[in-house]
């Protein structure tokens, strides 16, 4: 019988586990999706790196996406972050994509949100994965998008924190992660810049925000 006792503590610890997974997942039924998630039970998922979680990092320019022929006046929404997680930065705007959540509708909520104004035409132009981010593994979905008309640079820097900068020149202590989420959008605008009038339009309509209704 000696020889069974480890098998049976083996036996016990798989059962204790599983009354624990079962416990766990009764807890996280009673949970609220992102982004309206209780921070408690967020920690926990970055912490534990659990999954990948899915930022819309938004990239808000002060002109339409369609309009942009240089980059040289061009200018976009930055916003400043002092806290634990980012001390003394600024960062694009950037929100999780909600559960059952467009990434149209994540855009416009995190534009609402941070810069109190809306936009339109979204475009998605790169996911990017940060497997290795301080605090979180990150999946981001980059979106440029500009001010829906009747917005103005002048109504976003009324908020505390907010700054229109010009594109080509942010601040140094722009977040790391940003800065190399910045060098892609230049490098897809530059694209779009050099590509013929008549591939734009297939382009753009090409990055335009697909959610499957599956």
């Amino acid at each position: 019988m000696a020889d069974l006792n480890p098998l049976l503590e083996e036996d016990e610890v798989a059962r204790a586990a599983r009354e624990e997974a079962h416990a766990c997942a009764a807890l996280l039924r009673k949970a609220s999706p992102v982004p309206n998630i209780a921070y408690p039970i967020l920690r926990a998922i970055w912490d534990r790196r659990l999954f990948p979680m899915v930022p819309v990092e938004l990239f808000v320019l002060d002109r339409s996406v369609e309009s942009i022929r240089t980059l040289d006046d061009l200018r976009v929404a930055i916003v400043y972050r002092n806290d634990p997680d980012y001390p003394d930065c600024w960062t694009h705007p950037g929100g999780y994509l909600g559960g059952s959540e467009r990434i149209a509708d994540a855009a416009k909520r995190v534009a609402k949100r941070e810069l109190g104004v809306e936009v339109v035409d979204p475009y998605v132009v790169s996911p990017t994965n940060f497997p290795r981010h301080p605090r979180d593994h990150e999946m981001s979905v980059m979106v440029v998008a500009s001010l829906a008309t009747g917005f103005t640079a002048k109504d976003v820097e009324r908020r505390d924190g907010v700054h229109f900068c010009p594109f080509t020149d942010l601040p140094t202590n722009l977040l790391p992660q940003h800065q190399e989420l910045q060098a892609r959008l230049v490098r897809w605008l530059s694209l779009l810049i050099e590509m013929p009038q008549y591939l734009r339009a297939d382009f753009l309509n090409f990055a335009k925000p697909f959610d499957s209704e599956r």
